[in-house]
């Protein structure tokens, strides 16, 4: 064996090491979830010019109601937390009846009724319309988490790269 190739390790080196490793680990963590909560905003932000141009707002509840925020295991959580989110998105299929409370609220905004008895009776009829026929979906997250997916990889590389090109020693 060649004396020329051998290296000198002594504890503390190692211990300033691994202490490096686990700082380079925070630092990653914290520019990628960083990377993603941005990200997030912009698949929302865009979910929200989808439901504006397609003209799905009337009580403003379910654009307003988009957020991004942390799961659990450092996920990050962007969509709109509405009720009825759900059924925009992706329809409704006939047999179940909506819940009348937003339709009712939908039938006020949009003044399809004159005074509340009518509004109520405007909101069952359509209610029950629903219910024996169902709804078209309407996409709005999905396309925008589409459009935005593409630079997912990009994002996080250019986070890994701020963190890379730090020294660590």
């Amino acid at each position: 064996m060649a004396g020329n190739n051998l290296i000198s390790v002594d504890q503390k080196s190692l211990d300033r090491l691994n202490m490096n490793f686990e700082q380079f680990a925070r630092e990653l963590q914290g520019v990628c979830k960083e990377a993603l909560k941005n990200l997030g905003q912009r698949i929302i932000s865009d979910a929200q010019k989808t439901l504006s141009r397609k003209k799905n707002v009337a009580t403003g509840m379910l654009i307003n109601s988009g957020a991004v925020k942390e799961g659990a295991d450092n996920a990050i959580l962007a969509g709109f937390p509405t009720m009825y989110a759900y059924y925009v998105e992706f329809g409704r299929r006939a047999g179940k009846w909506p819940p009348f409370r937003f339709i009712y609220e939908w039938v006020r905004v949009r003044h399809f009724a004159a005074d509340d008895k009518e509004a109520r009776s405007v909101a069952f009829l359509i209610q029950r319309s629903i219910g024996k026929k169902g709804t078209r979906p309407h996409p709005f997250l999905r396309p925008a988490y589409e459009k935005n997916k593409r630079i997912l990889v990009q994002v996080l590389k250019k986070g890994a790269a701020k963190v890379m090109n730090r020294d660590y020693v």
